[in-house]
């Protein structure tokens, strides 16, 4: 009998594609209040982003939204999304947003997913014409803008 497994992309609904994009995530505070705050996006799925952030940078805590701005193309793009998980280090900040796309306009929406099934479809047919090789995980640094305080 096999063991549960605990890896976290296995339990994954779909693959997550490795993109670098600057963006930001706006959040409103109570009172009105609207902070943004630069982020990196490091990777991308149909239901979700990984970001890096500054190390100082104000984020909330798990199960808030916020709107996460981007380009595809020359195109600005803005989604809402939750704050899944947050893993502070003393470099950068990693954040996990699952896409509430039911909230986002119907153009951003249509946008974003005409973009995504491409770019994995892309993904999935190199994949299957490449042949695997057997690699070493790498440990990159996130690099995020400076905010100016």
């Amino acid at each position: 009998m096999l063991a549960p497994t605990t890896n976290i992309a296995e339990k994954r609904r779909y693959p997550r594609l490795d993109w670098e994009q600057t963006g930001s995530l706006d959040l409103n505070e109570p009172g009105g209040e609207r902070i943004s705050v630069p982020i990196v996006i490091r990777s991308v799925s149909p239901e979700g982003l990984g970001v890096a952030t500054d190390a100082g940078a104000e984020l909330p805590g798990a199960g808030r939204i916020l709107t996460i701005n981007f380009k595809i193309g020359q195109r600005d793009i803005s989604l809402p999304g939750r704050v899944m998980w947050l893993q502070r280090s003393d470099r950068h900040n990693a954040v996990g947003i699952r896409l509430v796309l039911e909230l986002a306009r119907a153009s951003m929406r249509q946008a974003f997913a005409s973009w995504i099934v491409d770019r994995l479809g892309r993904a999935l047919s190199h994949r299957r014409s490449t042949p695997r090789r057997v690699t070493r995980p790498r440990c990159t640094r996130a690099v995020v803008p400076r905010t100016s305080h």
